[in-house]
């Protein structure tokens, strides 16, 4: 007894296939990205303002790393560390985004979905170290460093 399946047929199931394929495709994909809730990321890197808290959510879910940078306006010190992190963020400005807090102290914060450093010594060491640590896509440089 010999069974017999027409064109049609293997047509019919290779269609259903490709349909359920990529209906489970799309399934998976939505579920692995972060939705557009209307969120807005600032144009620039560095800003002189706090992101709102659905902006930084919006920014470690695509895998941004955040400085928030607390300064003096009278410390010297701390313009030079300004300086220090605003050419990182520029190497790496689209990965990183830098807040420029004016505060009676200086601090660094670097918050990224890894996790998050609260830096009292502000050192160019001191900082690519957590950048490497917290990065989601490390630079070159880490490797180098064994880090």
């Amino acid at each position: 007894m010999e069974l017999k399946i027409s064109k049609r047929v293997v047509i019919a199931i290779i269609f259903i296939f490709l349909m359920a394929g990529s209906t489970l495709t799309y399934i998976l994909l939505q579920a692995f990205t972060p939705a557009k809730s209307g969120v807005e990321l600032p144009s620039s890197a560095i800003i002189d303002y706090e992101l709102t808290q659905e902006q930084e959510s919006y920014a470690l879910a695509y895998g941004k790393t955040i400085f928030r940078f607390t300064y003096n306006l009278t410390c010297t010190e701390c313009l030079n560390q300004k300086s220090l992190l605003e050419s990182l963020t520029n190497q790496f400005s689209d990965q990183l985004i830098l807040q420029e807090i004016k505060a009676s102290s200086s601090s660094l914060a670097i918050t990224s979905r890894y996790g998050e450093e609260d830096l009292k010594s502000i050192t160019q060491d001191s900082v690519i170290d957590s950048m490497c640590r917290l990065m989601v896509s490390q630079p070159i440089g880490c490797i180098r460093r064994g880090l």
